[in-house]
């Protein structure tokens, strides 16, 4: 499956979020690309409320924290961003491979990073800033 997406707000990005969530399920990985504020952290807010994340206040870009763990209607959701790593080789030291594996959903801002560890069947979506509020967002996702 691949699509684009124009949206014109924060609010139609989250919506759309939920979308992608409710189309692909839980148990996906989701590798967001795009430029800083871009609306990754935006997107990511949506998809987790589409997985079953009742308090999307607490889905937060964990720059700092590199993964946030939320509860979602069929397990856990990892959130992750590699923005402050500078290689494979850090991702692989955070144990990214191990979330991989743990068949929870995962989606993982600043995916570039570690373009090398992700597995063949992650959804690879990228998001471009048209303007002040506009997005392009791209899907490229094997389903």
């Amino acid at each position: 499956m691949n699509s684009e997406h124009i949206s014109k707000s924060p609010d139609m990005t989250v919506r759309f979020g939920k979308e992608i969530a409710g189309f692909l399920g839980y148990g996906r990985i989701i590798a967001l690309e795009s430029q800083l504020g871009g609306g990754k952290t935006v997107l990511a807010k949506g998809i987790a409320a589409g997985l079953g994340v009742a308090d999307t206040d607490e889905v937060t870009s964990p720059t700092f924290t590199l993964v946030n763990t939320y509860t979602g209607a069929k397990g856990d959701i990892y959130h992750i961003d590699l923005y402050r790593l500078r290689s494979s080789e850090d991702a692989s030291a955070i144990g990214i491979e191990e979330i991989f594996s743990s068949g929870s959903s995962v989606i993982v801002e600043w995916a570039e990073r570690a373009r090398d560890l992700f597995p063949e069947q992650t959804v690879w979506i990228t998001i471009e800033v048209l303007g002040p509020q506009e997005r392009k967002i791209t899907i490229d996702a094997y389903v």
